[in-house]
């Protein structure tokens, strides 16, 4: 037992020269920031047996070793985004995707022009830009050019270019330009944890998982219409497009049907003529975000992979001290320095639907603290915090903004090193060993934070804008977890837990069902 001890010591140390300090557990991943590895209480550390023994007087052993296997299934198919808004499709968290933000930007320097978007306020024919302009200018009576297609004749400036357009767009609606992308996550897959300890307090904790994840997306407008009867039929391009004459255009927002506010004065663009520029936007842009995607070199088919999360190891100590008085209580301190050592490959920046197996390609060390207070009748509470923090990689080709409009989906790559933020939990919770015959229960609300992170590029360049791709990196989550856990014998035991979305921010609103066998010597 103290060879294996010393040898897990050892490979915790030697993930520690790769990272800085962290806490225990939680991941950064924001659609999986706190894996359930078993359905019993984190914090029991195969110790239930050697209190009992403490409380009754009797030798204080509190060693052991448990090996348990721990199948998982966990969806999501929204969030809550960065701004609290609840109800908010899982594409969306960090703001709905700027489609009209990719068509008049600057080529950064070193990079090569991308046609089919144009990059200039009077685009090239063919381009998307040219062809949005040119449906615009239409107008809703037929007439070509600048003749009274809108309610006091030529086409109002702002929707002559696209650096016209974007003073239109409105972040806190994000709904002229914008896609909405609506994902559907599962992860599922089996969990394996070892927990072994010595009667002096010291104990050692590996855990490893595989798992399958799939990701699945439907990009649309996040524009509806209240369709009328009238529609006219254009005769520029595309070459026949039905342009439909419609009132009140709406958009979601918190899954609540919420006007699309016209800009414009009702006499210069009607409720009609503002309706039919919202949806020349859907045909000659949104409907055209495939073309966009093959454009820039983005692969849009959903996402589909098996692989081992992360290999993770803590090294904990724990002593219970027997509190004497009118009720008997055991006060239980621990502390735990813990470390991840990363097997997934980094998520890929050219599949838009890819999803990390852990911490995304970085290590992971770190510590945490806490006390439980295990009274005579087998109810226990406690509190623990730590931290994470992660060692710093370099992604080659990723995509960064080069306009400070855009949101979502990026032409351009460069190279750049990404240092996270810091992951903060706390962490409470009750636990009741064998409450009835050999049933036990625990309930544990756990709060994950995580920190902005630190994006720069390995060669300055102007024309990029990486500080706004960090600016999103902040997520946060409130989960409550519960187990129930059966002794089947003295040293089998079977379970179920649960994890249940509380709140979050700019994170998957994930739920998390587990099932375990575990056996302990």
């Amino acid at each position: 037992m103290k060879k294996l001890l010393y040898n897990l010591a050892s490979a915790c140390l030697y993930w520690s020269s790769f990272t800085a300090i962290a806490g225990t557990n939680v991941t950064l991943d924001k659609a999986d920031p706190a894996p359930l590895n078993s359905t019993t209480l984190p914090f029991a550390y195969v110790y239930d047996h050697g209190k009992e023994r403490i409380r009754d007087g009797r030798s204080a052993t509190g060693d052991g070793l448990e090996v348990s296997v721990t199948p998982f299934y966990s969806k999501a198919s929204k969030g809550t985004d960065r701004n609290g808004l609840q109800k908010t499709e899982l594409g969306d968290l960090s703001g709905k995707w700027n489609l009209l933000a990719l068509l008049d930007t600057a080529t950064p320097t070193g990079q090569s022009a991308i046609g089919l978007l144009g990059n200039s306020v009077a685009p090239g024919t063919g381009t998307l830009p040219a062809a949005l302009i040119a449906a615009l200018e239409y107008g809703i009576t037929g007439s070509a050019g600048n003749a009274n297609e809108y309610g006091q004749g030529s086409t109002p400036t702002q929707l002559e270019s696209i650096a016209g357009m974007i003073p239109l767009q409105d972040a806190n609606n994000e709904f002229f330009g914008f896609q909405t992308t609506a994902e559907k996550y599962c992860k599922k897959g089996a969990r394996f944890q070892t927990t072994g300890a010595l009667d002096c307090g010291l104990g050692v904790t590996v855990q490893l998982g595989v798992a399958s994840i799939s990701n699945s997306a439907t990009f649309k407008s996040p524009v509806s219409y209240n369709y009328t009867s009238s529609t006219i039929t254009s005769t520029t391009y595309p070459n026949s497009t039905t342009v439909v004459n419609t009132t009140t255009p709406t958009f979601l927002k918190g899954g609540v049907a919420t006007t699309a506010e016209n800009p414009f004065s009702i006499h210069k663009v009607t409720t009609s003529n503002w309706a039919y520029v919202l949806q020349t936007l859907d045909d000659q842009l949104i409907d055209q975000f495939q073309a966009i995607a093959d454009a820039i070199g983005l692969d849009t088919t959903n996402f589909q992979k098996s692989g081992f999360e992360d290999l993770k190891g803590e090294l904990f100590w724990r002593k219970a001290i027997k509190l004497e008085g009118h009720n008997k209580a055991l006060f239980t301190p621990f502390v735990t320095v813990n470390g991840a050592f990363d097997l997934g490959e980094p998520v890929d920046q050219d599949k838009i639907l890819s999803m990390p197996f852990g911490n995304g390609g970085h290590h992971a060390i770190g510590g945490a603290a806490g006390f439980s207070l295990d009274f005579e009748d087998n109810f226990e509470i406690g509190a623990a915090m730590g931290v994470n923090t992660y060692s710093c990689r370099r992604e080659n080709n990723m995509r960064i903004p080069n306009s400070i409009y855009q949101n979502g989906i990026y032409p351009y790559k460069t190279a750049a090193n990404i240092n996270p933020g810091n992951t903060w939990y706390l962490s409470t919770f009750m636990n009741s060993y064998h409450f009835e015959e050999d049933l036990s229960f625990y309930a544990q609300y756990l709060y994950v934070s995580h920190g902005k992170d630190n994006i720069t590029l390995v060669t300055p360049n102007s024309g990029f804008f990486p500080e706004i791709l960090a600016a999103k990196t902040p997520w946060s989550s409130h989960m409550l977890n519960l187990g129930l856990n059966y002794d089947v014998s003295s040293g089998i035991q079977i379970g179920c837990a649960a994890q249940i979305p509380l709140k979050q921010r700019n994170a998957h609103r994930s739920s998390t069902v587990a099932i375990s066998i575990a056996a302990s010597l």
